[in-house]
């Protein structure tokens, strides 16, 4: 039986193997002229005489200046021809006029590498090639120049989102600053507020960007809370970026803000769910509160201390959910005397084992005894 199937795939390889009589390849660029960094699109074809089986392609574009971004990939018979495509995308980094040619690798199957492969006779070898180098038809396209504070090439829309205007003392501003668009999403970099005696905390971009056949497409949002005991202002900041369609340089665009801070969170507030609604708290608090620990110790606050027994009889239910940590953790950063449970809560919220809220308030009823 092994011999007979043998015989089956010899007859078959041999009939097929004359048929890979040629390729042809072919590239395919919309136009003959580009911007520094702006993204366009190459098509790379083969095609071939036939189905040519015993045909394989090495290609990996590589060409000094240039970056390439593979986009898809397609191997298949039409009418009888084999068609292989490549789709990349290609930036080039320098001005001027270049040539665009790409060495490729086509390897061909022998018919006695088959034949030995098929009847079992070198079964530890893989099949052997006979190996082509090419180069792909050459384009010629023009480079041209982008003004040098352009930071990147595309087309974006910048929205801004504030929790509020004015604060209480130490109550987080959440900022939220979401860009979206078409372009290099990839060499956007999120803006910095480095403001005196104020605290920052900043999340991991949030990216939603596909490529498709105009590029990059979608969205990155930025995410901040910052925190003061006293007004402060987020300066004016701007992205340029160049606008291949429309040729010229645009900029994204975050106007100056000044932050109202007045009086103080109290400690009945911090407790009392009501009276802090979830409404008003847009922000991601979970992930805020994961991280909190990255907030520093701020200025101190006034002592607390009378008010602390009237946390007692508002105690959260024990089946409550500790949706206020992180407000419990502004308190205790205003207030020197809870320094060891303040350690503690951060420790659990830096190991992600935070425990509900009622069990940190115990425990301020226990200091309050000692």
């Amino acid at each position: 039986m092994k011999k007979i199937l043998g015989k089956v795939y010899i007859f078959l390889a041999l009939t097929l193997l004359p048929l890979h009589a040629g390729y042809q390849w072919e590239v395919k660029i919309d136009k003959n002229s580009y911007y520094q960094n702006e993204a366009f699109l190459v098509t790379f074809l083969c095609h071939f005489d036939n189905r040519s089986p015993d045909m394989y392609i090495e290609f990996k574009p590589k060409l000094k200046g240039f970056e390439f971004e593979r986009l898809d990939f397609s191997n298949r018979v039409i009418e009888g021809k084999r068609e292989v495509r490549y789709r990349y995308f290609a930036k080039a980094k320098e001005q001027g006029i270049k040539a665009f040619s790409l060495p490729v690798l086509m390897r061909q199957t022998t018919d006695e590498s088959i034949r030995e492969t098929v009847l079992g006779r070198d079964n530890d070898q893989d099949l052997v090639f006979v190996d082509t180098k090419i180069q792909t038809p050459l384009k010629k396209i023009t480079i041209m120049p982008i003004p040098k504070e352009a930071e990147m090439v595309g087309s974006f829309k910048i929205d801004i989102g504030y929790s509020k205007d004015t604060l209480q003392a130490y109550e987080p501003l959440q900022l939220k600053v979401t860009i979206s668009g078409k372009g290099d999403f990839k060499a956007l970099k999120a803006f910095e507020f480095p403001i005196q005696n104020v605290k920052l905390f900043q999340q991991e971009p949030q990216s939603a960007f596909k490529m498709t056949q105009e590029g990059y497409v979608g969205k990155v949002i930025w995410r901040y809370a910052l925190t003061s005991d006293h007004d402060f202002i987020l300066p004016e900041k701007n992205i340029y970026y160049f606008d291949a369609t429309m040729q010229k340089i645009q900029r994204l665009h975050f106007p100056q803000k000044k932050i109202i801070v007045t009086g103080s969170l109290s400690k009945d507030k911090i407790l009392d769910q009501e009276n802090y609604p979830q409404a008003d708290r847009p922000f991601d608090w979970v992930g805020f509160g994961e991280k909190l620990f990255y907030f520093v110790l701020g200025a101190l606050f006034i002592s607390v201390i009378a008010k602390m027994k009237k946390m007692i009889k508002k105690r959260p239910k024990k089946d409550q959910k500790h949706t206020n940590i992180n407000d419990l953790l502004t308190f205790l950063v205003k207030n020197t005397q809870y320094h060891e449970l303040l350690q503690t809560l951060e420790n659990d919220i830096k190991n992600k084992k935070v425990k509900k809220l009622d069990y940190y308030v115990m425990q301020l009823d226990k200091e309050d005894r000692r």
